[in-house]
C-alpha cells in the first residue's frame, strides 16, 4: 500500500495526473479493504494534495476532511500534521483566511508537541505564505524570521530558499527594494546550490524541480529569479543583473523541456565504450566505409537510442525517489558572482570577433528593462515605459501583419523598433555593432527582430542577427567544418496526408510541392551530399544525421506550447517492415522529446523549413526557446527554424540563396542575411504565390493552404523574415 502511495506522488512530481489518480486511488481502495485507517488517511489527503494547483480548491478540502475523520484512530501526529497542511492549502486556495489560518495554527501546536523543530520551521514557513498572501505582510516578515531562526543540524541541500524567496517577495510588495534584493540574493544563492546538485538526479524530477510552486500565486524558481532581476535593475545593478537573465532563460527551457538528461553509473559506463568504438568509426570518411563499417555504425547508434531507452524505464522506477533523500544529504556548491560571470560573457563576444553585442530583454508587468552586453564596457540597462500588456498586444498585432502579405507590417515594426532597438541605438554605435545576438524574452519569442523598421530600413539591412536561448549554453566560438555536405530530405507527396495528435487537437499535414526542387538545388551545391525524398525520408535518418555538417529537413514542423512532447517534426514515411510500437522508427513524425535522444555532436547547423509556433495561440514562447535549447543539447552548433507558415515558392528560393552563400565560405549569419536581402530587394516573383507551407488543424479548422494573391515581389517580411537563426552564427 505504502509503494502505491509513493508511486502516486511521485507520478505527480512528474506532472503524469492520470497515473498519479489511478495509483492513489489503489492505495485508498487496499487500505479500505484490509480496514488499515492509517493508510487510508494517508491515500485521502495525498488524493486531496493532487488537486493542488488545478483550481479545485474544494475536492482539496473534501478529500482531507474524509481522511481528518479517521484520524482519531490512527493516534499519530505526523499523518495529523499532513492532513491540516494540505487543510491549509484548500482552504488557501478558495481565500478562506479564517479556516486557513485554524487548519495551520492547529499544526503549529501540533509540530511544537512533537518537539521536532524541522515540524516546526516548515509550518511557520507555510504560515508566513498564507499571511503574505492575505495582505498581512508585516506578520508574515515576522513568521519567516522566526522560521529562519529554527536550526537544523542537518541542513538540506538548498535550505531556505523558500523562506528567503518569500521574504523578498513581501519585502518588494512593501516597497522596499533593497531588503527584498537581500532576500532574493539569499534565495537564489541557494537554489543556485540545489541546480548545482541536481544533475545527480532523473531528468524528470529535475523538471519538477524547475516547476515547483513556492506559494500560492504558482511563483515557480524562474519567476524568483525574473523579480530579483526586476529589483537589480531598479536599483541600476545591472552588471549584477546581467548573469541572473541568463540563468532566468535557462530555467524557462527547463519548465518547458526538463534538465539534460543524467545517466546513472552503469548505464554511463556502457555509453562511454559505445561513444569510443562510435567515435572511432565515425572518423572514417563515409566514402571509405565498407558495409561492415556501415552495419555497426547504425548498430552502435540504435544502442545509444537503448541505453537511453532503458535509463527511461529506470526513471521511472520508484526507487529513484529515494536520490532525492540522497541529494538533500549533500552540501557544497558555490555562490552567485555576477562579476565574475559578466566577465565570462563579455570574453565570449570578444573571443566571436564579430563586433558583436547581446541584447537581454526583461519583459515586466509595467515597463520594459532592456540590457546590452557589449564586449569592452559594462553592462548597459535602459528602460522603456510600456506595459507588458501593450507589448503582448503589439507583438500579436505584429505577427498578424507579417502573416498576411497584404498588410502594412511597418507601423508596428516601427512601434516595436522604438521600444527594443531605438533606447540603444548610441550605445550600438559607440560599439562600432555589427552582429545582434538577441536573447528573447516571453512573447518576443514569437516575432523576428530582423523584421523591425526605423522608419527607413528593415533592421536586417543594418545587422546579422541570431538568437540564443543563454549565452552561457551556446557555443558561439567554434567554427564550422572546413567541409561542408548535407543531408536533406523532403515530404513532397501532396497526395499523402499525415494526422497527429497536438495536445487536445490533431492536425493534418500534407506533402510540400516545392520541396523537392529545394533539396535538389541544395544536394547539387554540395559535393558528397546526400537526398532523401518521401519513403527515403523515414525515421531511421535520424541515425545518419551525425555524418554531416548540416542536417536540412524540407518538411513540416510545428511547435506547440506548453509539452514538447505535442511538438512534431513531420517525416515522409515509418520504416517499412517494423512492427507497431511507441518507438521512433514506427512513427510518421518526430516530436521535441524525442530529440533528446539524438547525438548531433559533429553537425554544425539543422534546418527546418517549414516550422510554424503560435499553433493554438500564443504562449509565452517557452515552445521556441525548447526547440534551440534542444538543438543545443544534440550537439548540433545552431539551428535555422521558421516562425510561421511561409509561402512554398520564396522559401525553396530563400534556401537555395542561403546555401549558395554559404558555399561561398559566409558565416551562418551572413548567408542567412543576404539570402533574406535578396529576396527583399530582388522583386523577383512574378507568379501566383501557390501552396503555402502550412497544416490543417482540424479542431477548430485552420485556414486555407492557398494564397492566389498575385505579388510584385518578395519584399514583405512575410516572405523573407520568418527565419531565425538560433545559435552559433559563424
Amino acid at each position: 500500500m505504502s509503494s502505491l502511495q509513493e508511486i502516486g506522488l511521485f507520478y505527480k512530481t512528474l506532472g503524469d495526473e492520470q497515473k498519479s489518480t489511478e495509483y492513489l486511488q489503489q492505495s485508498l481502495t487496499l487500505a479500505q479493504k484490509i480496514k488499515n485507517p492509517q493508510g487510508e488517511a494517508i491515500s485521502l489527503f495525498l488524493i486531496a494534495y493532487s488537486y493542488f494547483g488545478k483550481d479545485q480548491p474544494k475536492k482539496i478540502i473534501e478529500y482531507t476532511n474524509r481522511g481528518l475523520a479517521i484520524l482519531p484512530k490512527t493516534k499519530t501526529i505526523e499523518i495529523e500534521l499532513i492532513g491540516n497542511f494540505v487543510l491549509g492549502l484548500g482552504y488557501g486556495e478558495l481565500n478562506n483566511e479564517p479556516k486557513a489560518m485554524e487548519a495551520v495554527q492547529a499544526n503549529l501546536e501540533l509540530a511544537r508537541k512533537s518537539k521536532n523543530p524541522s515540524y516546526e520551521k516548515e509550518v511557520l514557513s507555510f504560515i508566513g505564505g498564507l499571511q503574505r498572501k492575505f495582505g498581512k505582510k508585516q506578520e508574515a516578515i515576522k513568521t519567516y524570521n522566526q522560521a529562519l531562526a529554527i536550526k537544523i543540524q542537518a541542513k538540506s541541500v538548498g535550505a531556505d530558499s523558500g523562506i528567503y524567496a518569500g521574504l523578498g517577495r513581501t519585502y518588494a510588495e512593501l516597497n522596499q527594494p533593497n531588503e527584498a534584493i537581500k532576500n532574493y540574493q539569499e534565495a537564489v544563492q541557494r537554489i543556485e546550490v540545489v541546480r548545482s546538485k541536481i544533475q545527480e538526479i532523473t531528468p524528470d524530477l529535475q523538471k519538477s524541480f524547475f516547476q515547483t510552486i513556492v506559494d500560492f500565486d504558482g511563483f515557480t524558481p524562474a519567476q524568483v529569479y525574473r523579480q530579483y532581476a526586476d529589483l537589480l535593475l531598479q536599483q541600476g545593478r545591472t552588471a549584477e543583473a546581467t548573469p541572473i537573465l541568463e540563468i532566468l532563460k535557462y530555467l524557462e527551457a527547463q519548465e518547458y523541456f526538463g534538465k539534460p538528461r543524467a545517466i546513472n553509473s552503469t548505464l554511463n559506463d556502457k555509453q562511454i565504450a559505445l561513444g569510443k568504438e562510435l567515435n572511432q568509426l565515425e572518423t572514417i570518411p563515409r566514402e571509405r566505409r565498407d558495409n561492415k563499417h556501415k552495419q555497426r555504425i547504425i548498430e552502435l547508434r540504435k544502442m545509444q537510442e537503448n541505453l537511453i531507452k532503458e535509463y527511461g524505464e529506470f526513471v521511472k522506477s520508484p526507487e529513484v525517489a529515494k536520490r532525492i533523500e540522497e541529494l538533500r544529504q549533500l552540501t557544497g556548491g558555490k555562490n552567485l558572482d555576477p562579476d565574475a560571470q559578466a566577465r565570462s560573457l563579455q570574453d565570449n563576444l570578444k573571443e566571436l570577433q564579430q563586433d558583436a553585442v547581446i541584447i537581454y530583454p526583461l519583459v515586466l508587468k509595467e515597463r520594459l528593462e532592456l540590457v546590452l552586453l557589449t564586449p569592452y564596457a559594462p553592462p548597459v540597462r535602459r528602460t522603456v515605459a510600456v506595459s507588458q500588456a501593450e507589448l503582448n498586444k503589439t507583438i500579436e498585432d505584429f505577427r498578424r501583419d507579417l502573416q498576411s502579405p497584404g498588410t502594412n507590417a511597418k507601423v508596428n515594426a516601427n512601434k516595436l523598433y522604438q521600444w527594443l532597438i531605438q533606447p540603444l541605438e548610441g550605445d550600438l554605435a559607440e560599439a562600432k555593432t555589427k552582429t545582434i545576438i538577441f536573447a528573447p524574452d516571453e512573447k518576443l519569442r514569437y516575432i523576428p527582430l530582423a523584421a523591425l523598421h526605423d522608419s527607413k530600413q528593415w533592421l536586417i539591412e543594418r545587422y546579422n542577427i541570431n538568437n540564443i536561448t543563454a549565452l552561457s549554453l551556446m557555443d558561439l566560438n567554434t567554427k564550422p567544418q572546413t567541409k561542408q555536405d548535407i543531408l536533406a530530405a523532403a515530404f513532397t507527396d501532396i497526395n499523402r496526408n499525415v494526422t497527429v495528435p497536438l495536445g487536445e487537437k490533431t492536425a493534418t499535414f500534407r506533402g510540400l510541392k516545392y520541396a523537392g526542387k529545394e533539396v535538389d538545388e541544395i544536394t547539387a551545391s554540395f559535393s558528397g551530399s546526400t537526398k532523401l525524398l518521401d519513403k527515403q525520408f523515414n525515421p531511421n535518418i535520424r541515425l545518419m544525421m551525425n555524418d554531416y555538417s548540416v542536417v536540412h529537413l524540407a518538411t513540416h514542423a510545428a511547435f506547440v506550447k506548453e509539452n514538447p512532447d505535442n511538438s512534431v517534426i513531420i517525416l515522409g514515411d515509418k520504416v517499412l517492415g517494423e512492427k507497431e510500437s511507441d518507438d521512433q522508427d514506427n512513427k510518421e513524425y518526430f516530436t521535441l522529446r524525442d530529440v533528446k535522444s539524438w547525438n548531433l555532436t559533429n553537425v554544425d547547423l539543422v534546418v527546418l523549413s517549414a516550422c510554424e509556433t503560435g499553433l493554438g495561440g500564443f504562449g509565452d514562447g517557452k515552445e521556441i526557446l525548447g526547440f534551440g535549447y534542444a538543438m543545443q543539447q544534440t550537439g548540433a552548433k545552431a539551428a535555422i527554424a521558421s516562425l510561421w507558415k511561409v509561402d512554398d515558392p520564396s522559401t525553396s528560393e530563400l534556401m537555395q540563396l542561403f546555401y549558395k552563400n554559404l558555399s561561398r565560405k559566409m558565416t551562418k549569419s551572413e548567408a542567412l542575411r543576404q539570402a533574406q536581402l535578396d529576396l527583399l530587394k530582388g522583386n523577383n516573383a512574378t507568379s501566383i504565390n501557390s501552396e503555402q507551407r502550412s497544416i490543417r488543424v482540424n479542431i477548430p479548422p485552420g485556414t486555407s493552404s492557398r494564397n492566389e494573391k498575385y505579388q510584385s515581389g518578395y519584399s514583405h517580411p512575410y516572405y523573407w523574415a520568418p527565419f531565425i537563426l538560433i545559435g552559433n552564427g559563424l
